[in-house]
C-alpha cells in the first residue's frame, strides 16, 4: 500500500444496552439478528466528532501504524470513555 499513508474515515461503535450491559463489539453484535447486542449496537461512519478530536485520533492512528506495523496496511481501534476529552501523550 506504500506512502503517502492514507487513513479511511474514523468510525464509531454506538450502543442503547440497559444500564449493567458491557459495551462490547461481539461476534452477536455483529452477525446475530436475534441478540439483543446486534439490535443495541450501531455504527457511525463517519463518527461525529470535532475537527480537532478527529485529527488527534488521526495522528495517534499514524503513529501506531509506523511504530508496529510500518507497512501495508492495518486497522487501528481506539477506545474512549466520552465523559473525559480524548487526550494522548506525545
Amino acid at each position: 500500500m506504500g506512502p503517502p499513508l492514507r487513513q479511511f474515515s474514523i468510525a464509531e461503535i454506538c450502543y442503547s444496552l440497559p444500564a449493567g450491559k458491557p459495551q462490547l463489539y461481539t461476534y452477536a453484535s455483529k452477525w446475530e439478528e436475534q441478540d439483543e447486542y446486534y439490535a443495541a449496537t450501531q455504527v457511525q461512519c463517519p463518527a461525529h466528532l470535532s475537527a480537532a478530536d478527529a485529527q488527534m485520533i488521526e495522528d495517534l492512528a499514524a503513529r501506531a501504524f509506523d511504530g508496529l506495523v510500518g507497512k501495508g496496511y492495518a486497522r487501528i481501534d481506539l477506545r474512549a470513555d466520552v465523559r473525559v476529552r480524548l487526550t494522548y501523550w506525545k
